[in-house]
């Protein structure tokens, strides 16, 4: 649903989540912040979305960074 939110047709092209697979399986965990510009930048994006996703109980809180990959700063903070 997600990547459904963030494409936008002719403007906004995702990168396949099996391309993203193949290219983090020999990475270690949890990948940080400059890790994923390295992903990025191998992938030849030009953002990225990277944060965290915390369920603790029956609550759930999320804290992500849209980043444009070329400036490394974020484009959106939600």
């Amino acid at each position: 649903m997600l990547s459904s939110r963030l494409s936008l047709e002719d403007k906004v092209v995702l990168i396949s989540k099996e391309e993203v697979s193949r290219a983090i399986k020999d990475l270690p965990e949890p990948i940080n912040q400059e890790t994923a510009f390295s992903l990025a930048t191998k992938l030849e994006a030009d953002y990225v979305l990277f944060g965290s996703l915390t369920v603790f109980g029956e609550s759930i809180s999320t804290d992500a960074r849209f980043f444009d990959v070329h400036q490394k700063k974020p484009v959106v903070v939600f």
